[in-house]
């Protein structure tokens, strides 16, 4: 997979003018950016990587990530360990890290959380050299996999005056990651619901608005996941 790296938000926020000319930031990338455990390989290794031209300090913080009725939330948890929590990498330098389970493997249901690597600010640069340093920050979801358990998705859309609501709720015992979803209508015209990728997590409900709706009932939905497009029938309702 390929690595995720942070240093296009600060090109981001030059490009809008809401950053200081004279500024810097640490550019630390990691692969792979996501990690699957599995019952027979419950620790999984990332490696870090700084490619900026300044040492940059290190942190890493584990939440436990779950949907209780529908509504994301990340909580501190002990359930993972990930070492080492806090190291320092010089430029060029590259450390695996470790993560892993510290209680039993689910069995029921997939556990899902979030690796936060985030940089601790420091005061390592001189007046001389002014600007601003950001503290950068990413999150990798951390999934436990549970052999046979899938995605089970139930969508739906229905019409609100003058939008369409498009709703998804997964009834399954695992996630599905979703990259774009379109609605299309009975002559093959697709109409952009969203292009941001996401997951659903096991129990997880989803919610999005295509306002105005088109004119053209939509008769399917098509999905964008890991193992493919998937074309999902839809019956809309009167109203």
């Amino acid at each position: 997979m390929r690595p995720s790296s942070v240093s296009a938000l600060l090109l981001l926020l030059l490009a809008l003018g809401l950053a200081p000319m004279a500024a810097s930031a640490g550019a630390f990338t990691v692969a792979p950016t996501r990690i699957l455990l599995t019952p027979e390989d419950r620790v999984a290794t990332v490696e870090v990587r700084n490619r900026g031209r300044e040492p940059v300090l290190l942190q890493l913080e584990l939440y436990r990530w779950h949907a209780p009725d529908g509504t994301e939330r990340l909580d501190p948890t002990r359930e993972l360990l990930a070492v080492p929590p806090l190291f320092r990498l010089a430029p060029g330098e590259a450390r695996m890290i470790r993560v892993g389970l510290r209680t039993a493997y689910p069995t029921e249901r997939e556990g899902s959380w979030r690796l936060m690597v985030s940089e601790v600010p420091e005061a390592t640069h001189s007046p001389e050299r002014g600007g601003v340093r950001f503290a950068l920050r990413l999150s990798l979801p951390v999934f436990a996999r549970v052999p046979g358990a899938q995605a089970d998705v139930l969508w739906s859309v229905r019409r609100d005056g003058q939008r369409l609501v498009i709703e998804a709720q997964n009834r399954g015992r695992a996630h599905l990651r979703h990259f774009r979803i379109a609605l299309e209508d009975a002559s093959g015209r697709t109409y952009p619901v969203s292009d941001e990728a996401g997951y659903l997590l096991p129990g997880e409900r989803a919610r999005w608005v295509l306002e105005p709706a088109p004119a053209a009932a939509p008769r399917a939905l098509v999905v964008e996941t890991a193992k493919g497009a998937r074309r999902v029938p839809l019956a809309l309702p009167n109203g």
